[in-house]
């Protein structure tokens, strides 16, 4: 009976172990995940800036159903 208590006391024991583990593995991707969200956002941000400001200099791009019309048009 005390061997079988022992012997899950160490079980619990490792079981603890590996969920620290766990947790610790998934705070670091947690931590990732948030890092990418963030650089995702900031990229979206410049590109639609970037698309902003060269409508703004060029203006808006022709319909896309334009070139199945008239390609030398939409090109112009």
């Amino acid at each position: 009976m005390l061997q079988k208590s022992f012997d899950y006391s160490q079980k619990t024991m490792a079981v603890a172990e590996e969920r620290k583990h766990v947790e610790a593995l998934q705070a670091q991707a947690d931590e990732y995940r948030q890092h990418n969200e963030k650089a995702l956002t900031a990229t979206l941000d410049r590109l639609n800036a970037f698309a902003q400001f060269t409508e703004s200099q060029i203006g808006a791009p022709p319909p896309v159903e334009l070139a199945s019309q008239d390609v030398g048009l939409y090109i112009a």
